[in-house]
């Protein structure tokens, strides 16, 4: 488990820790409501609190609304991403030890699609610095607009970018037609493996991995909050797998104020470490499962062709 204290940029390790008790209600807020960090992350960490601490799930449209709540109110907790948390604190020029970031468990990895056979062959070829062009980027939903006004502050040659919003199916359906150059989304590579491997296996699609010269630079600061990791489109325990793709990622958290209630806080630090050993014993198993379940099917396909001869 980490803990960060953020403010104006400067991330530095910061240990919370608790003493007295309060019996007063707090928040957990995340969002948006279909989001992972609502309907999973927030739900274990509620009960992982519980008795010491009762707490109230409150979905919020993203990270910047969750955080917009914990800078009103002591006794709240926002679930977020470290880049948006480092992001609020530099716009909102708070004090270095204002907010404090609890990684949990999991990264939100930002991955790009393409029409196949595209002119957009890598996401360095959307930067439109000195062109004159205006490439469209399709953005999923407001994490995504949110991630990707982050992107824009990090890497220059994205001013000239065109952004649209629409849903995920409306959006394959306009990459794969070619009027969106780029469909951009921010997912957890663990509770949204389904959609990625969906999108991933679309033919009409071609995975595009948002890295470029700045953005790893960036990457190698720990005050962007960014880091560069491999992500898996499916089930890496098949010998027929696809690489991963290196892309932009950030970790998630819970965030709260520096002058939380301290038995919030203690309760908080005991309960971060129980979410993240409970969630990652349970995407392991769920890990397997997949595996065995798609290694179950191949071999059905096989012995089925075999039958026929």
């Amino acid at each position: 488990m980490r803990c960060v204290a953020v403010s104006r940029g400067l991330a530095g390790l910061l240990l919370a820790m608790g003493a007295s008790a309060s019996g007063h209600a707090a928040s957990i807020y995340a969002g948006p409501q279909s989001d992972p960090t609502f309907t999973v992350i927030a739900p274990e960490l509620s009960t992982a609190m519980f008795p010491n601490q009762r707490v109230d799930l409150v979905a919020v449209s993203g990270g910047a609304a969750a955080l917009e709540r914990v800078a009103e109110d002591p006794g709240s907790v926002a679930i977020t991403d470290l880049a948006t948390t480092l992001d609020y604190a530099r716009r909102k020029a708070l004090a270095a030890d204002r907010l404090e970031f609890h990684e949990v468990v999991g990264q939100r990895c930002v991955l790009g699609f393409t029409q196949k056979g595209s002119w957009v062959r890598s996401f360095a070829d959307m930067l439109t610095t000195g062109s004159g062009a205006h490439p469209v980027v399709g953005v999923t939903d407001d994490a995504a607009a949110t991630v990707f006004a982050l992107l824009r502050g990090l890497e220059p040659g994205l001013a000239a970018v065109q952004v649209v919003s629409a849903p995920l199916g409306d959006l394959t359906i306009r990459t794969a037609r070619g009027t969106v150059d780029l469909l951009l989304m921010v997912a957890n590579p663990d509770f949204d493996h389904a959609r990625l491997e969906a999108l991933a296996d679309d033919q009409r699609l071609t995975r595009v991995p948002i890295v470029s010269r700045q953005l790893s630079r960036a990457a190698a600061d720990r005050e962007s909050g960014f880091v560069m990791m491999p992500v898996q489109t499916d089930s890496s325990l098949l010998p027929w797998s696809r690489a991963p793709d290196v892309t932009l990622c950030t970790p998630i958290g819970a965030v709260l104020r520096n002058d939380a209630p301290p038995l919030l806080r203690d309760t908080l630090n005991r309960a971060v470490v129980s979410v993240a050993a409970t969630l990652k014993t349970s995407l392991a198993d769920r890990t397997m499962r997949a595996a065995r379940s798609a290694l179950s099917e191949a071999m059905s396909a096989v012995k089925g062709l075999v039958d026929r001869f």
